[in-house]
Order: structure tokens, then sequence, then C-alpha cells
């Protein structure tokens, strides 16, 4: 049964969270990035495949924002600085793991895969959907 009175976040603070999320994820690869290229130069070793410590810096912080902070606050740090929390649609309570982990699992597929598909047909008018069970609102406008 699904709580009625939840209504879904503005799609532009959907957006900005994202944009924020985004953000800090490709600053933290970037970051472990420059770490182990230091490493191995200090080091005086010859460095690996920095692109690697990158990809994993980035996918290591997504996953603790996306899914360890949706679970324990209900809000990644996007969604924290601009008001929204994500609730299970079902009863509006508080994420399980293995919704969070499908959700953020699902925003991977859906941006390597639907976005730069829907891009080069021209582009798509269609929100974003909340899936995995879960709901992104924004608390001051919802009536649970």
């Amino acid at each position: 049964m699904a709580v009625t009175g939840i209504r879904s976040a503005s799609l532009r603070r959907r957006y900005a969270a994202a944009v924020l999320d985004g953000m800090l994820s490709f600053a933290s690869g970037l970051a472990a990035g420059l770490v182990y290229f230091m490493s191995q130069v200090t080091s005086m070793a010859i460095p690996g495949p920095v692109w690697a410590s990158v990809l994993a810096g980035g996918v290591a912080v997504s996953f603790v924002n996306h899914v360890v902070l949706v679970v324990m606050v209900r809000a990644s740090t996007g969604k924290a600085l601009v008001g929204t929390s994500v609730v299970r649609s079902s009863d509006g309570g508080r994420p399980r793991l293995h919704q969070a982990l499908g959700r953020w699992l699902g925003g991977f597929l859906f941006g390597l895969i639907v976005v730069p598909l829907a891009f080069a047909l021209g582009g798509s008018e269609a929100e974003p959907q909340d899936f995995a069970g879960l709901r992104i609102i924004h608390p001051s406008t919802s009536r649970a």
C-alpha cells in the first residue's frame, strides 16, 4: 500500500542534488588519483594506471554517499544540502539497504546508458522517475 500524502521533490531540487553529488564523487575521484600519482612519483616507481584510482575513489565515495548515508540519514550529501530526503514509497519510512543499493546501481545504469542515448537522439522531456521502492521528497512540501 503506497502512502498517498507524500509528494516528490521538485525537478530543480532533484537536479541540484544530483549535480552536487556528482561533483563530490568526481572531486573525490580526482583527489584519489592525485594521491596515488604523487605516492608513485615520490617512491620513484613507475606510475600505474592513474585512471583506475580515479575511478575507484569516485565509485567508493558515490557508494558511501548514495547507499550508506541514505540508509543512515535518509539523504545523500547533495540531497541534504538542497533539503530533500529519500523515503520508502510504501510508507514514508527509512530506506532499506537493498533499496538504496538498487537505486544507486540503477542510477549508474541510467547515467551510463539512458542519458547518453537520450542526448544522442535529441533529448527527452521525461521527468526523472523514482524507483527501487524509494521516492525523493521535500519534507516541507509533503503531507505524510
